[in-house]
């Protein structure tokens, strides 16, 4: 039982050692006016026809009306 606990008490000291040593920093809420991304330039979709993320990705680009250019991806 002392063993377990031990162990216990080490694997959460390691946990919080690794915690403190990370580089983080808070981000701010909200829209980021200083991030631009161009999106004059055509995009090239490479896809594949059945899968569904496939067609989430090109429903929200129809929606927005950003011009792509779609490469079929034979999966098998």
């Amino acid at each position: 039982m002392l063993y377990l606990f031990s162990g216990v008490v080490m694997l959460a000291a390691c946990l919080f050692y690794k915690r403190s040593q990370r580089k983080t920093f808070s981000v701010k809420a909200g829209l980021n006016a200083e991030l631009m991304l161009s999106h004059e330039n055509i995009w090239i979709l490479y896809n594949n026809q059945f899968s569904l993320c496939s067609k989430k990705l090109r429903v929200c680009l129809a929606e927005y009306d950003v011009t792509y250019t779609s490469k079929h991806v034979d999966l098998i």
